[in-house]
């Protein structure tokens, strides 16, 4: 979206807030960490994929057996959930910040010269299965737990991923990473004070006026 859409809007302030998906999609759609999340339904021929979406009796067999997407045989490819798996799935996280950030670094803005770049580890529950908020996953939290412990090597980036924490999560949680009401309020304000900080810091608050 830098490369394609945004570049010629100069943007002033480039916020990315995530987590969730950079985690839980390799668990529940594309298994590789990095590509986007239906990339092994895309590469499958579109006779395959009529046979996906028109015929029950494969679609039951795609979904237990995996027998057109191959998806399992991908998995069984790439280690899934093993710990050479794990690891590109934190190295993934911090990576695509790395490269935003440099796209971001030659991109023009009208007030700063270029745009200011913060990102945010989102909050969320940490569990694949967005049905239950009350369901925790132990491979999911180790996921969250390695990539919390790496972001203070990161100046741009702020881990916000307890600000909910204050809410019964019953009150303000659609789903594992959904929220609505007072929740957004908090995360505004959590947003906003931060960018004021950042550009204050930066001698940036001056170039607005």
């Amino acid at each position: 979206m830098l490369l394609e859409y945004f570049n010629e809007f100069k943007p002033d302030i480039i916020i990315f807030y995530n987590g969730f998906n950079q985690i839980v999609v390799p668990f529940e759609e594309e298994p590789r960490p990095g590509y986007p999340y239906n990339q092994y339904y895309v590469e499958i021929p579109e006779w395959k994929k009529c046979l996906v979406k028109y015929s029950a009796i494969f679609g039951v067999l795609e979904e237990n057996y995996s027998i057109i997407t191959h998806k399992k045989q991908l998995k069984k490819q790439i280690h899934y959930k093993e710990e050479d798996w794990k690891n590109s799935i934190v190295f993934n996280y911090f990576d695509v910040f790395e490269k935003s950030k440099m796209i971001s670094e030659n991109m023009k803005s009208d007030y700063f010269g270029k745009p200011l770049f913060i990102g945010f580890f989102q909050p969320f529950i940490e569990a694949e299965d967005g049905k239950d908020i009350d369901i925790v996953d132990t491979l999911v939290q180790e996921l969250t737990h390695r990539i919390r412990v790496k972001i203070p090597e990161y100046d741009y980036i702020y881990d916000v991923h307890d600000a909910y924490n204050i809410f019964d999560k019953t009150e303000i949680y659609d789903d594992v990473c959904h929220v609505h009401g007072k929740a957004h309020i908090l995360m505004a304000e959590k947003i906003s004070d931060t960018i004021y900080n950042e550009l204050k810091k930066k001698n940036l608050l001056n170039s607005l006026k």
